[in-house]
């Protein structure tokens, strides 16, 4: 008795858990049907706008309607079409939901009949209460409803994104199939998956490229002017290439070697330039505002013009950069290494250059107003009266050096580092250290060299005149085309000088060294050589007359019709020296040693010979 009541029970129990559940999906079918109707009827509804937009989209892409009308109809298309699958989305879940409680409610049937089929009687009266149930009120079923669409919802949006990846996966085209299709007549590369792509060795004439995966391509030769914005360029091989006036705008280039590339003109603002390789690169003029480029190197890169305004350059490498009239104003560039760039009239403001390496930087007529300066390194950094700091900034109190005429620098060190066209006329140099500095075209007129370093420094075509270089070191300098007229260089050392086109007209050069120094087409008329060393050197054809050369060693030298009229020879050393076809007239050559030389055809008329006797 105790089992069969313990039976009745359970019985009794299972029958109420199946009435619930019936009653559940009874008033889920109600609403369900109700809601498929309705359903039904809309997508015959958009079935027929579908169609409608479809035409309107074929008579687009033929031509007929341009400008704005493109974007919004092609977005009225995509939306019917996400409405209709959104539907059937919808309806798909509807269904499978209905099925799968009447499968859950026909398992425990199932159960029920396996235990016992005495309650076999109470379950086909329970299940014939269906028919009497009443369905969801609007309330409940709308908020039945709102979760089932929400994780339709949310499964088209895992659909797309799917689809959109397994787009990006499709395998790459190789450079033979682009151009393939490139020289068939396609221009619009819009997305498309050239990853790795060899693309060298072509120049494309007007291709979009818009948005396309390049990572790790290579594209060397002519893409000036090509769109390639938002593309991904990351670890590119774009070395040389030529991108002048390229549109770059939010393309990834981060880790790509653009060394020696051109991107004069190139737009790329808002780009992604994190650790790519830039060396000597051309940027003038470019757009790179806001552009990031952590931990680039731009070593050498020529930006002049160049607009980089609210740009990321974090550790960027700027060493040696030509960065002429560059706008970097609320640039952050903090830890940055720009030694010895030319930042010439660069606009600084409001600029972080915290901890940044400005030592031997060129910062004249530089604005730096409001710039972060804290933990910045500005020895030897160099400035002039029109460069502006932050207020109660003192760049000599950290280093810094004044360029400006008259200026104090005794024993400065100012070694390899970019000077042209500075003016430091009558500024105190006294034992500066110049050595393989640049000074072309600088100003140096009566400035005071005495024993300065300039060594392999280049001062071509600089001002010298009346300058002290006495006793200076100008080993392997280069002063080609220099007017260093009436400077005073006595004693100074001039070995494998580069005096090419010099004028060294009254200039001192007594004792000084000239071993082996190039004078060709040099001006060196009046000049004093007295006690000078021009071994083995060149002088043919130069104008030496009046030149003071008395006791100079002129072994071996080449003096071949050189114009050395009433010059000042007495006691020179001219052993082996070539002096055909020179002029000596009235040149003075009491007690020269003429052994072994060589005057054939040279006009000695006037002049007093090494026996003091002259010549008629």
């Amino acid at each position: 008795m105790a089992d069969s009541e313990k039976n009745l029970a359970y019985l009794s129990s299972k029958v109420e858990q199946i009435e619930e559940r019936q009653n559940i999906t009874a008033k889920y079918a109600v609403g369900v049907k109700r809601q498929l109707d309705e359903l039904i009827e809309k997508f015959n509804n958009l079935q027929q706008r579908f169609e409608q937009q479809t035409a309107l989209s074929n008579e687009l892409n033929s031509g007929k309607y341009t400008n704005g009308l493109v974007s919004s109809e092609a977005v009225a298309v995509a939306s019917v079409t996400d409405s209709v699958e959104s539907a059937r989305l919808n309806n798909s879940t509807g269904v499978m939901l209905v099925t799968s409680v009447a499968a859950e409610v026909n398992t425990d049937f199932n159960e029920i009949e396996t235990d016992k089929t005495d309650g076999k009687d109470e379950i086909d009266a329970a299940t014939q209460q269906e028919g009497s149930v009443t369905d969801f009120s609007d309330e409940e079923f709308k908020i039945a409803r709102m979760t089932q669409l929400l994780g339709a919802y949310g499964d088209m949006l895992l659909l797309k994104a799917y689809l959109s990846e397994e787009k990006s996966k499709k395998n790459p085209l190789s450079g033979g199939e682009f151009w393939t299709q490139y020289n068939a007549g396609e221009r619009d590369f819009t997305e498309i998956n050239l990853a790795g792509a060899d693309l060298s060795g072509h120049s494309p004439n007007t291709v979009n490229l818009s948005k396309a995966n390049l990572s790790k391509a290579k594209l060397t030769g002519n893409w000036s002017s090509q769109n390639l914005s938002e593309a991904n360029l990351s670890g590119a091989n774009l070395s040389g290439a030529n991108l002048s006036g390229a549109n770059l705008s939010g393309a990834n280039l981060s880790g790509a070697d653009l060394s020696d590339a051109n991107l004069s003109s190139a737009n790329l603002s808002k780009a992604n330039l994190d650790d790519a390789y830039l060396h000597q690169a051309k940027l003038g003029s470019a757009n790179l505002e806001k552009a990031t480029l952590k931990r680039a190197n731009l070593g050498r890169a020529y930006l002049n013009n160049a607009y980089l305004r609210e740009a990321i350059l974090n550790q960027v490498n700027l060493r040696g950069a030509v960065c002429g009239e560059v706008d970097f104003s609320d640039a952050n560039l903090s830890g940055a290494d720009l030694s010895t760039a030319n930042l010439w009239k660069t606009k600084l403001r409001k600029t972080d250059l915290s901890n940044a390496n400005l030592s031997k930087v060129k910062l004249l007529d530089a604005n730096l107003e409001g710039a972060n300066l804290e933990g910045a390194n500005l020895q030897q950094a160099f400035y002039n009266t029109a460069t502006i700091f932050p207020t109660d900034f003192d760049a000599a109190e950290v280093g810094g050096f004044l360029i400006a005429p008259g200026v104090l620098m005794q024993n400065a060190n100012l070694a390899d580092t970019n000077l042209n066209s500075v003016n430091l006329a009558g500024a105190n140099l006294q034992g500066i250290n110049l050595n393989s500095t640049a000074l072309y075209q600088a100003d140096l007129t009566e400035a005071n060299l005495n024993g300065a370093k300039l060594i392999k420094a280049n001062l071509e075509s600089a001002k010298l005149l009346q300058a002290n270089l006495r006793q200076a070191n100008l080993s392997e300098v280069n002063l080609s085309s220099a007017n260093l007229t009436a400077a005073i260089l006595c004693g100074a050392n001039l070995t494998q000088a580069n005096l090419i086109c010099a004028n060294l007209s009254a200039a001192d050069l007594s004792q000084a060294n000239l071993k082996n120094a190039q004078l060709r087409s040099a001006n060196l008329s009046g000049t004093n050589l007295s006690n000078s060393n021009l071994l083995g050197v060149s002088l043919s054809n130069l104008n030496l007359s009046w030149a003071n050369l008395s006791k100079a060693n002129l072994c071996a030298s080449d003096l071949r019709s050189a114009n050395l009229s009433q010059a000042n020879l007495t006691s020179a050393d001219l052993r082996g020296a070539d002096l055909s076809n020179a002029n000596l007239e009235k040149a003075n050559l009491k007690d020269a040693n003429l052994a072994g030389a060589n005057l054939s055809y040279a006009k000695l008329s006037g002049a007093i010979m090494p026996d003091g006797t002259a010549h008629e």
